[in-house]
C-alpha cells in the first residue's frame, strides 16, 4: 500500500491493520526528495510529551508539497516506523516538479482534478 504522511495518523492506523491482517503486505511512504526525513532515518527530538519538536528536522528543506512533510517528523509517523520496520517499509523520494506535472497531467488528459500529494 502507497501512502504519504501529514500527522500519521492514517499510515499508523493502516499500517497495523496491515500487521495484523495481512503481515507480509510492504507499506510505501511517500516524501519530497528534497527533505527526505523519514528516508534519512533520523527522528524528530520531543520534550517529554509535548507535541511540539524540539528544533527543525536536520534535512528538511521547503519543498512543494502542499499540507504534508513539514519540518519535523510527528510523533505518530515515528512510532510507524519502529512498529513497522525496515523490512516491511520502503519510503519513496518524489519529485515537487514532477508531481505538479502529474497533476496538471491528471487533469488534462483524464479529467481528475487533484493535487500534488
Amino acid at each position: 500500500v502507497s501512502l504519504v504522511y501529514g500527522t500519521g495518523g492514517t499510515l499508523l492506523g493502516v499500517s497495523r491493520y496491515l500487521r495484523d491482517h495481512s503481515p507480509s503486505t510492504r507499506i510505501h511512504a511517500c516524501e519530497p526528495s528534497n527533505a527526505p526525513m523519514l528516508y534519512s532515518g533520523i527522528g524528530t527530538e520531543y520534550e517529554g510529551d509535548s507535541p511540539i519538536p524540539k528544533e527543525a528536522h536536520p534535512v528538511w528543506r521547503p519543498h512543494l508539497f502542499q499540507g504534508w512533510a513539514t519540518d519535523f517528523l510527528p510523533k505518530l509517523v515515528q512510532i510507524m516506523r519502529d512498529e513497522v520496520g525496515s523490512e516491511n517499509l520502503n519510503v519513496h523520494p518524489t519529485n515537487g516538479f514532477k508531481a505538479i506535472e502529474t497533476s496538471q497531467a491528471l487533469a488534462r488528459n483524464e479529467g481528475i482534478f487533484c493535487g500534488t500529494s
